[in-house]
């Protein structure tokens, strides 16, 4: 429904954590154990939002549907990223991201897409971009991952979710007056 430019991926990340959880009122947030919000942000869910984590799967692999069904903590939001960079660029078949997004639907917890390579996804789910990321109540995509674009990021939503973005993404700094270079 609507987007939000922001200068930076770290920041539209964290924002739709915070959003998530406390709308669920479960701070409590899910994903892979190579995340990078777990390997290259220094936790900053935990130290900016105070948000708790469970870790899905295992690291050497993609999330199965059985790892969520493991779950012994419901989180309020999973997040997932589209490919795993840092498990060589894997991607769960579409079948089973459809399936697992659906259970994860069912149990009421919001699911968030990591889409900074998004633009890698296309060719090898043969899917439109618009149809991968309508699995997802939120998308993060990056403008200078795989396009080439300066800096920058997006994160994509309900125009309620991005009203509330925007709010969170001045509370961190984010509405500079101008961010010229970045826009085009």
């Amino acid at each position: 429904e609507d987007c939000l430019f922001f200068q930076s991926g770290t920041m539209a990340q964290i924002i739709s954590m915070r959003i998530w959880s406390e709308r669920a009122h479960n701070h409590t947030i899910g994903f892979h154990p190579n995340c990078h919000l777990e390997l290259h942000e220094h936790m900053s869910y935990r130290k900016l939002h105070q948000l708790d984590s469970v870790l899905i799967g295992h690291k050497e692999r993609l999330i199965t549907l059985d790892d969520l069904k493991a779950l012994k903590k419901s989180p309020s939001v999973v997040l997932f990223e589209l490919p795993q960079r840092e498990i060589g660029g894997q991607l769960p078949e579409f079948e089973d991201l459809v399936e697992q997004v659906s259970y994860l639907k069912d149990q009421g917890i919001k699911v968030h897409l990591d889409g900074a390579r998004i633009w890698e996804c296309k060719a090898y789910y043969k899917k439109e971009y618009k149809e991968i990321c309508s699995l997802f109540d939120s998308v993060y995509i990056s403008f200078y991952k795989g396009i080439g674009g300066v800096a920058g990021a997006a994160l994509l939503g309900s125009c309620s979710f991005i009203d509330e973005a925007k709010i969170w993404n001045r509370r961190h700094g984010g509405n500079l007056i101008t961010a010229f270079p970045l826009y085009l």
